[in-house]
């Protein structure tokens, strides 16, 4: 491709006016020319601002970590803790289908052995490539003021599906974003420089963590070839057309089978969304959201007035037939897209928006992929906003920086915060469990039931088969019990076991024709008891 080529393309996937590529003129190189005049002086500027974007994310990490065991956690330690690296990546045990994603186990088994078997250092290595994929977004983005404004909102509110950040098997997610980010980054120019067999490799390594990677990848690729058609070589043809089809091809053998038995139907995965928008304050955010999406149509005002009245209506029709708003944001994002010709992010935000389908665990995790590109979508093309939003600078990202450090010392402290304190006893009530389970299984290792096995008197399954405690989770037990069993049995050197069970309660529940042996106080998420049957 030559220069002018190369320059042409540049100038039509970052026009301002969000017209088809192609449709540049003298008057957007006028736009484009007052645009850059309002950026920053220095790259430097740009990398110290960056932060901003981070740093709700970064404050309800830093308000949760460390977690003790989590969900699956307790029966990972226990294969860690018997398999060589070899057999870690390559041998499939129950309950879970090792060899599916070697390089996301072999991150896993090489961070707990160099850490002499600790769970935290993984819980960091998630949080800093997830981090690093929202600091790439940024750099990706000629919005940068506005994305960062709308990074800080969206790491700081839809926070849930960042729970996998505290569980050693949560490096399967961070990889994903990383890719989503370095597509972002090298989009307008993606067939220049090798930059598109560059992601293209990085796409196949990050299925080696998780295969939603290469439907993403593939989905990119389609709606890249849909733009670009007219000006692609014949070795472009081939390079793009075979990395999608392989992508595609690999997909469902690096798939675990689904189990017909407990998955019901494809549409529990939407309850991914109710699980990441929990309550009507998050409800209220993907409004404003969905509201500054539609207003960044560029449609002149007659047609931004209707496009935010139809935001509206959606999103008042879906709030009274109890559909998560982030459906209506997601819907708009698309629409965007395609207003803006840009196939290969309205199929990629299509492809995310399926993940959580394909996936139908109704974990909130599986929704973070699309809110990354929804993120990015909502400022495309707001070269007005950009410059309304001159204040954003060091200084603004310092200054929210110092009131976030304080109110999470506050937090971690104890001190009751308006509103925050609200916001955050869910993370915290969550994390007090895991440490409240560690203290009974201590406990119960010392004591006179060390044989006895542990029953919860909640189930913990995924969202979508318990439903009745994947929000409110104040009695919902931190892991289920078969994950754990293996774990005690570990402790126990083989001893045998009896037969007899305590059955655990949190948030204060009781159980019937019991008698209470131990309890756990809690100052969040209410205290945890350990009962005996007495029938």
């Amino acid at each position: 491709m030559s220069e002018a080529q190369r320059s042409g393309h540049s100038r039509q996937e970052h026009g301002d006016n969000g017209s088809r590529p192609g449709a540049g003129s003298e008057r957007s190189g006028v736009q484009e020319h007052n645009y850059d005049s309002i950026t920053e002086k220095t790259e430097m500027k740009k990398l110290q601002y960056g932060w901003l974007g981070v740093m709700g994310l970064s404050f309800w990490f830093f308000l949760g970590f460390p977690f003790a065991h989590h969900n699956e956690s307790y029966i990972w330690q226990v294969v860690l803790d018997k398999l060589g690296l070899i057999d870690f990546i390559t041998v499939k045990m129950h309950p879970f289908p090792f060899g599916t994603r070697p390089l996301g186990q072999a991150v896993v088994w090489l961070v707990y052995k160099a850490s002499g078997g600790s769970i935290y250092p993984q819980q960091i290595f998630n949080y800093l490539v997830a981090v690093a994929a929202w600091y790439i977004l940024f750099l990706a983005a000629k919005e940068k003021r506005v994305l960062s404004l709308v990074s800080l909102v969206v790491g700081g509110t839809l926070f849930s599906g960042y729970l996998y950040l505290f569980h050693i098997h949560g490096v399967w997610y961070s990889p994903t974003l990383l890719l989503i980010a370095v597509w972002f980054l090298w989009y307008p120019e993606m067939l220049t420089d090798r930059k598109y067999l560059w992601t293209s490799v990085l796409a196949f390594a990050a299925a080696l963590f998780h295969t939603s990677a290469l439907l993403i990848h593939a989905a990119f690729s389609i709606g890249l070839l849909f733009e670009r058609w007219k000006t692609l070589t014949r070795g472009q043809w081939i390079l793009v057309g075979a990395s999608t089809l392989l992508a595609l091809a690999l997909i469902r053998p690096l798939s675990a089978a689904v189990d017909p038995g407990w998955r019901m139907q494809y549409v529990l995965g939407l309850y991914s969304y109710r699980t990441t928008e929990i309550n009507s304050l998050l409800s209220s955010v993907v409004f404003l959201l969905g509201l500054l999406t539609a207003a960044s149509f560029n449609l002149g005002w007659r047609g931004r007035a209707a496009m935010i009245a139809l935001a509206v209506f959606a999103s008042v029709a879906a709030y009274k037939a109890s559909i998560p708003l982030l459906i209506v944001w997601i819907f708009f994002c698309i629409l965007k897209a395609l207003f803006m010709r840009r196939w290969a992010i309205a199929l990629a935000l299509l492809a995310a928006f399926v993940i959580p389908l394909r996936v139908q665990s109704g974990s909130p995790t599986h929704a973070v992929f699309i809110i990354m590109i929804c993120a990015f979508v909502t400022c495309l093309g707001s070269s007005g906003l950009e410059k309304r939003l001159a204040f954003v600078n060091n200084r603004t990202a310092c200054a929210v920086g110092a009131v976030l450090l304080v109110s999470l010392i506050g937090l971690r402290t104890g001190l009751q915060l308006p509103v925050l304190s609200k916001l955050a006893y869910p993370l915290l009530a969550e994390k007090e469990k895991t440490f409240q389970l560690a203290s009974i299984i201590d406990w119960m290792m010392s004591s006179g039931y060390r044989g006895y096995g542990i029953d919860f008197q909640r189930f913990a399954g995924g969202p979508s088969e318990t439903p009745e405690n994947a929000i409110n989770r104040t009695h919902r037990p931190p892991t289920r019990a078969t994950d754990l069993s293996p774990y005690l049995n570990v402790l126990r050197h083989g001893e045998p076991n009896p037969g007899d069970k305590l059955v655990v309660c949190f948030g204060s529940e009781t159980v019937g024709n019991a008698r209470e042996v131990y309890r756990v106080k809690g100052r969040y998420a209410g205290d945890a008891i350990v009962f005996l049957p007495t029938n």
